[in-house]
């Protein structure tokens, strides 16, 4: 009998996830598509044989793949289809449980959008069972998988009256009127805000299983020098540590204005640094490495491995002191506070190693109040930009409010031993205008052809005038550290990457306020 290889791609995920307005929308998002793979792989290892992912149990990806032996391979993905659809309607059905009667739920809307949200593709190839021949099956199964996805379904819309759209998903309408206050309130809604179904469905999962906030993310790394102030949060939310935040916690609801007068006595005059770094990384070269697998079981030992990583980042964050969002195969996203981000993220890269490929990572360094789309955005880009450079990498970007965005970049082979120095330099006194001075410098030399030794002798001229002043030890340290400069170019990548190591030394020693 003929065996097939039974390729399944299921979506959406990271859309999915990242449409949210708070950060329990993402938690409860990245829950729910884990939770619909698993489902999936679940109901196809009933009568297949899994490759990817090996074991559901220890993970599910979005991205399936099985040998049939036995059966139908489109009765098989009719199957996972059901139980992954099944298993959002279920949830659905548990959910309006908790939907205040005062929203206007439009049920029969709701139940259109739960039942169509799901996009669902499968591909399968006929396969001999021979090891020698498996490498190009599965190309094959891959190839058909890509054209099937190509080829999208346009269900026509059920719209029979004109309602507004979901800000979360501009492309669904809203299933709910305008609420009173008390209704908006059980739903975390802003005055006017409106939800399709999948994202009323994630913001009643998230309210069952609260997340910290972005502004309670960002005071831990205040927290972590401040053990007074964190005696007196004890369990209220630490983001009330910022004067503005505190004030909108007692506006909601969440905090007494007795213990919002307690927190600012804590607090005194310091001013916590507001900002927070989103982590954002992805495997380098996975389908190239997958390609090169030649039998199911070096395939399926792969998927063993990612799934090993996968499982290992939860804790490798909250180690952190941060928060994981989603990990599912060689994808990331966390938050964490400033002064642990990079190293929460070396670590990641670090237990990424066993797979046999390497990790690029993006991180975004970006105000609280910033629209939480804006910041996965910022991650976004930084690991595109850490991609961009080839991978193997650190990517991280600073976006100060108010201030122009920076960046620096360390590939993991040169280890952050050289970006800790320079932030010790600073800590320990390296005047904050020393970067400015070699951009300056930079761009004085940019038109002049000038041999690198003299570009370097400039530089160092600039650092060891810093020895009249301030830092004078720092001073003496550092000027190894210049070795690598040898154009303007270099010089303008330095001080660009000073200026941001300058920052992370301000936030995450003295956990006060720091600027560019």
């Amino acid at each position: 009998m003929t065996a097939y290889l039974l390729a399944i791609s299921i979506g959406p995920v990271q859309e999915f996830i990242a449409a949210g307005r708070r950060t329990s929308d993402l938690y409860a998002g990245s829950e729910l598509v884990a939770r619909i793979a698993r489902e999936a792989a679940e109901a196809i290892g009933a009568d297949a044989e899994l490759i990817f992912p090996a074991d559901p149990q220890k993970g599910a990806a979005n991205k399936i793949l099985a040998i049939v032996k036995a059966g139908d391979p489109a009765a098989i993905a009719r199957a996972a289809e059901a139980a992954a659809k099944a298993h959002l309607r279920g949830r659905w059905d548990d959910a309006q449980g908790d939907v205040p009667r005062e929203v206007g739920l439009a049920l029969e809307p709701a139940r259109q959008q739960i039942d169509t949200f799901l996009e669902f593709y499968s591909a399968w190839w006929p396969w001999d069972g021979a090891d020698a021949t498996y490498r190009e099956a599965r190309r094959q199964v891959e190839r058909l998988l890509a054209g099937r996805k190509a080829l999208r379904d346009f269900a026509q819309p059920q719209k029979k009256r004109p309602v507004v759209k979901s800000p979360l998903d501009p492309s669904r309408d809203s299933v709910i009127s305008d609420p009173g206050k008390d209704a908006r309130s059980a739903l975390r809604l802003k005055e006017g805000e409106h939800l399709d179904a999948v994202s009323l469905l994630k913001r009643v999962q998230g309210r069952r299983r609260p997340a910290p906030s972005t502004a309670d993310i960002a005071a831990r790394a205040f927290l972590a020098t401040r053990p007074n102030v964190r005696e007196v949060l004890g369990k209220l939310p630490a983001g009330a540590v910022f004067a503005e935040r505190r004030q909108e916690l007692v506006d909601e609801g969440d905090l007494s204005p007795e213990d919002a007068a307690r927190i600012a006595r804590a607090v005194g005059r310091a001013e916590p640094c507001p900002y927070l770094a989103i982590l954002q990384a992805d495997g380098d070269g996975i389908g190239k490495h997958i390609d090169a697998l030649t039998t199911p079981r070096e395939h399926r030992e792969f998927s063993e491995r990612l799934a090993a990583f996968a499982q290992s980042t939860d804790g490798i964050v909250r180690r952190h002191d941060g928060h994981p969002v989603y990990s599912g195969g060689d994808d990331v996203l966390a938050f964490l506070p400033v002064h642990t981000a990079l190293d929460c993220a070396a670590e990641l890269a670090r237990a990424f190693e066993p797979t046999g490929c390497t990790l690029s990572v993006g991180v975004a360094v970006a105000h609280f109040h910033e629209p939480l789309w804006v910041s996965l955005g910022f991650a976004r880009a930084a690991e595109a930009e850490a991609k961009r450079a080839g991978g193997k990498c650190l990517h991280l970007a600073l976006h100060l409010r108010g201030g122009e965005a920076r960046a620096a970049r360390v590939a993991w082979e040169d280890g952050l031993d050289g970006w800790r120095r320079w932030i010790h330099a600073f800590e320990a006194g390296l005047s904050a205008g020393f970067p400015y001075e070699l951009g300056t410098l930079a761009r004085e030399m940019k038109c002049a052809a000038l041999a690198p030794d003299v570009v370097r002798a400039e530089a160092e001229r600039v650092l060891r005038r810093k020895d009249e002043s301030e830092g004078k030890q720092a001073v003496g340290e550092m000027a190894d550290e210049l070795g690598e400069v040898s154009t303007p170019e270099d010089l303008r990548k330095l001080a660009e990457r000073l200026i941001v190591l300058r920052w992370l030394a301000n936030a995450g020693v003295s956990g006060e306020g720091a600027s560019t």
